[in-house]
């Protein structure tokens, strides 16, 4: 895996597959709602048209965790919590973006987060 182009592709936005992963696919629908704001001439694009504009996007293809089991909390910070989902394939993370000045940001952290730990695997895998 080459680090350099896997962040490139992060930030740019290319290849967006939205079975592979839906945080990568969140990033790509606001960047693409940014890019259709600035073409309308319309006032900045903020924090609350891009979770107008998530909201949307996931009430469209049905991707809502109504019922979280509180019980199944495994880890809390300062603007997070984060749920092991019931059929254990998933983390649900509640986040209030506290630290983010727009959720897109948040989305880049998460991908830049997940490549990291994505190295980490590789380079444990090298070292055995």
């Amino acid at each position: 895996m080459d680090l350099k182009y896997e962040l490139q592709r992060i930030i740019s936005g290319v290849g967006q597959n939205l079975e592979r992963n839906l945080i990568e696919a969140a990033a790509y629908q606001l960047r693409k709602s940014k890019e259709a704001s600035r073409s309308t001439q319309t006032v900045e694009f903020g924090k609350s048209q891009e979770a107008a504009h998530l909201v949307k996007w996931a009430n469209e293809f049905g991707w809502w965790f109504c019922e979280i089991d509180k019980s199944r909390l495994i880890a809390r910070g300062a603007e997070q919590r984060v749920y092991l989902a019931q059929d254990l394939r998933y983390l649900i993370k509640l986040n209030d973006s506290i630290f983010y000045e727009y959720w897109l940001d948040y989305f880049n952290n998460l991908l830049i987060h997940k490549l990291g730990i994505i190295l980490e695997n590789l380079h444990d895998e090298n070292v055995k």
